[in-house]
């Protein structure tokens, strides 16, 4: 997904959204992408080979269960605003699976992982989708 557009596998804004039983496999962005206030419940997903696994972003809220990744550039989970104007995002994860456990939580956001708190950092997420994350449309 995304060699020739640079786009999401799933994208998802203003929307309430439950997920389960899903494979993404090859995408050149995000996997599961969730912005704009969405609320959003997954259930045994599993995202191979993609930059970012899921991003959740301003102002949106994930609650997950049984994900697995492997083959991530970037970052299992991410959190964080892209639009000034959005709070930060919400994540809770249960029973994740991974190659490597890698979590990007900005100030502002929150995410636990499998009872485990991600301490947010400072992130320049203009700085980031000016270039690895820049698409390549």
């Amino acid at each position: 997904i995304g060699t020739r557009t640079g786009a999401d596998a799933i994208d998802i804004s203003h929307a309430s959204v439950e997920i389960s039983n899903i494979r993404i496999n090859r995408t050149t962005d995000k996997g599961l992408s969730i912005g704009e206030s969405a609320k959003v419940k997954v259930q045994n997903m599993s995202i191979e080979d993609a930059l970012v696994g899921i991003a959740v972003k301003d102002s949106s809220f994930l609650e997950a269960k049984k994900l697995k990744f492997s083959e991530i550039s970037l970052a299992n989970i991410m959190a964080y605003i892209k639009k000034p104007h959005h709070d930060g995002a919400n994540v809770y994860i249960e029973d994740i699976q991974a190659s490597e456990s890698i979590y990007i939580n900005q100030k502002g956001s929150k995410m636990i992982v499998d009872n485990q708190t991600i301490m947010p950092r400072k992130i320049d997420v203009d700085s980031m989708y000016d270039s690895f994350m820049k698409s390549i449309k």
